[in-house]
């Protein structure tokens, strides 16, 4: 078998309802917080988004410090 390593980049919904996955083996980019998660706070209830803040946010510079610690 072989094992791959993947990345994932989680934009509207929580990470652990889509990323059944061990986190250190398979690595996810998410931001906490966003007021546009409207239903209950954990996902977005919009049909269409112009922001896609969700994921324009996730800083290149964020993702290569966490994959090359220091």
């Amino acid at each position: 078998m072989i094992r791959v390593k993947t990345y994932s980049f989680k934009g509207s919904e929580l990470p652990l309802e889509w990323h059944p996955y061990d986190e250190r083996a398979h690595p996810f980019f998410f931001i906490e917080g966003l007021s546009c998660r409207t239903r209950t706070g954990h996902f977005c209830g919009l049909s269409e988004c112009d922001s896609m803040v969700c994921l324009r946010d996730i800083s290149v510079d964020n993702v290569i410090s966490s994959l090359n610690p220091s």
